[in-house]
């Protein structure tokens, strides 16, 4: 074998290698994180963010930023006193998730294949870090295209991220009798990769 063949058996082996471990990049046009909002016992809201940016990196790290300011619930009223007096976007202008992946599981899976993970993540929000646990389903639809929505809700408190008395505020402002602390998030992400 010449120098020349070995060199570029060398140097096509490197460029796959590069593209096969390239990091993944959220499709925001293909993702989607919504919370549920309880009010009145038996009333909800469904809220969604109409901005996502993440990534997924080679060794498994996954973030996922939400900038607040992006927030919908098809009532412009509401969207503005949620960013106002909830969210206070002034002032705290993304929500953060990162979590790590088993990095194994996810380079074992095929096209066409899924798995079921479970970690542990922290969401930064209104100024503060809270541990909460995630199991999400991740599928490889093509060789360059992940899908990872959760298991089941992530149930969050209001009151661990200080958001008491904003929701006495604006159960006060909308005339309820309450509205409840405890906030089911639902997501499904898709993220991409430069194609080999």
């Amino acid at each position: 074998m010449s120098n020349l063949t070995r060199s570029f058996i060398l140097m096509t082996a490197t460029l796959l290698t590069t593209s096969a471990w390239a990091d993944w990049s959220l499709d925001a046009a293909r993702s989607q994180l919504n919370f549920i909002s309880i009010k009145s016992q038996n009333l909800a809201d469904v809220h969604q963010f109409a901005q996502l940016n993440g990534q997924l990196t080679t060794a498994g790290a996954l973030t996922i930023r939400i900038p607040l300011a992006s927030l919908t619930t098809d009532n412009a009223v509401r969207d503005q006193r949620l960013r106002d007096i909830l969210f206070e976007t002034a002032q705290f202008q993304d929500a953060t998730l990162t979590a790590q992946l088993d990095t194994a599981a996810l380079d074992a899976l095929k096209v066409g294949e899924m798995v079921e993970l479970t970690s542990a993540a922290t969401l930064s929000l209104h100024g503060v870090n809270q541990a909460i646990k995630v199991t999400v389903t991740v599928a490889k639809l093509n060789a360059t295209t992940l899908f990872v929505a959760n298991k089941k809700p992530v149930i969050l408190d209001a009151a661990q991220f200080n958001f008491t008395a904003a929701l006495e505020q604006l159960r006060e402002l909308a005339g309820l009798p309450v509205i409840s602390r405890a906030v089911p998030v639902n997501f499904h992400l898709t993220f991409v990769q430069p194609a080999p």
